[in-house]
């Protein structure tokens, strides 16, 4: 071992190095062997033989031990640090890490330079969806702040808890005997649903290319997160289950209506396959609908299927305006602990400004118009952009409020990105929601709603057309 690899007193290194190779055997020789290491390794540190702050042996060693070059142990070693398991420290080895991980931000959350037309995140632009939030502000507001002198329930009180079943029932969302809790938006919502149904070192199963928000939550909570290959109907069935060969997977995240980035919206019969896959092997769906809302016809949720084992969410950000931070949690009875645990340890308890802006937007009816309002503003920008971007434009829901624009390599894609911004057009390109070196598909994501009108959506439209043609 290195110089530094002091912390196991009871075995030696051969020792240590004997016990790897023997676990390294009794892995699917069907994977890559990089992986296969990986694997074993990060095993070993989920169960205690490795603790936080103790080295692994170095690379020769490990290189020797399992009959593979430096470069395939570089490799795994890699595959690890990127997954938050491992710290590599100059000069001195590779150290598994604890809790105070040592964190450095992801590529998309290192702030830039704000383009003149940004499309690479949502913003509410409408005037007539602001002009009904503003004419309510008054009784919102004054709502809000008689409900600030006390401390709530975590996962929602009485009040609150009524006001989500409204809006899931407003929405034509399916009931079930799921127990529901009120989040600070969705991406609050995934970070109790993953506090509640996995421990540190864990693995969570995801599309290729995925919200970045899964990848930051994961990194936040020690969780590993697998690739899934896709095909037009999202995640492929039988890739999955060969996903599930790792002991340590729990989870699956997944976006069967309207997915983030790539917009897939999932057939019924590819959503029974996942929900029958998912019950035979007990894994956890974790079920991300934020934009479900939007969809003008009825779509079975995943929940709908298997709600025995699915977390399940969705909030008003994406479909009414960014700041309100209601959202709206479905989760298994038996994690009822689990789930008021994290919510009390991440924000303590439902904020009520948020509530009162969700609660008014039921009792005055505003938030339906608000919903018609966008849909229609969407449909209308996606006929545009059919126009202008042609066939290079996939073939999604109009109602939808992302277009994503394929792309032949990540390399491309950046570099459209890139171009884009030099003229003032915002984008984000696939590197930021990949998994992996080799995820696919490639490409660019682009927010219909955050343009200020149709004229400046024409001109954004316009930029990226030509861009497009040059670099094809």
């Amino acid at each position: 071992m290195d110089s530094n690899s002091q912390n196991i007193p009871t075995q030696s290194e051969e020792e240590v190095l004997k016990h790897l190779r023997s676990c390294l055997d009794e892995t699917s020789e069907d994977q890559a062997i990089y992986f296969r290491i990986a694997a074993v390794l990060s095993s070993k540190i989920s169960e205690g033989y490795f603790e936080a702050g103790e080295w692994l042996p170095s690379h020769r060693s490990l290189a020797r031990s399992f009959d593979v070059n430096l470069t395939t142990i570089t490799k795994s070693l890699n595959y690890l640090k990127d997954r938050g398991v491992i710290s590599a420290q100059a000069g001195k080895g590779t150290v598994v890490r604890g809790r105070a991980l040592d964190h450095t931000p992801p590529s998309y959350d290192v702030p830039d330079v704000t383009p003149e037309i940004d499309l690479s995140v949502h913003t509410q632009t409408l005037d007539a969806v602001k002009s009904i939030l503003q004419d309510g502000a008054s009784e919102f507001f004054a709502s809000a702040t008689s409900e600030i002198y006390s401390y709530y329930p975590a996962a929602g009180d009485t009040h609150s808890l009524d006001t989500a079943r409204k809006w899931t029932r407003l929405l034509g969302f399916e009931e079930t005997e799921s127990s529901l809790a009120v989040t600070a938006g969705a991406q609050h919502a995934l970070l109790i649903a993953l506090s509640a149904c996995m421990q540190r070192g864990d693995v969570i199963l995801a599309p290729t290319v995925v919200y970045q928000g899964l990848k930051s939550s994961a990194k936040m909570l020690g969780l590993g997160i697998l690739p899934v290959q896709i095909d037009e109907d999202g995640i492929i069935p039988d890739e999955l289950e060969k996903s599930l060969r790792n002991p340590r997977v729990k989870a699956l995240f997944v976006m069967p209506n309207f997915d983030n980035p790539t917009t897939i919206t999932m057939s019924k019969e590819r959503r029974a396959a996942i929900a029958r896959i998912a019950k035979a092997h007990s894994l956890i769906l974790i079920e991300d609908d934020v934009y479900r809302p939007l969809a003008t016809d009825d779509l079975t949720s995943l929940r709908r299927l298997y709600p025995e084992g699915t977390f399940y969410f969705y909030s008003l950000s994406k479909v009414i305006t960014p700041g309100c931070r209601f959202g709206i949690l479905a989760y298994p009875p038996a994690f009822a602990n689990a789930v008021a645990t994290a919510s009390r340890g991440s924000v303590w308890m439902p904020e009520r400004y948020s509530l009162a802006i969700a609660r008014w937007l039921i009792q005055s009816g505003a938030g339906r118009e608000i919903l018609k309002i966008t849909r229609k503003t969407n449909v209308t920008r996606h006929e545009i952009a059919r126009q202008i971007l042609g066939p290079q434009l996939l073939q999604t829901r109009e109602e939808g409020n992302i277009i994503w624009l394929p792309m032949a390599t990540e390399a491309q894609a950046k570099q459209m990105k890139d171009r884009l911004a030099a003229r003032g057009v915002g984008v984000s390109a696939s590197d930021v929601f990949k998994i992996g070196e080799n995820g696919q598909p490639d490409g660019i994501r682009i927010y219909k709603s955050s343009a200020k009108n149709e004229d400046e959506w024409r001109i954004a439209l316009r930029t990226i057309a030509s861009q497009f043609h040059q670099m094809n």
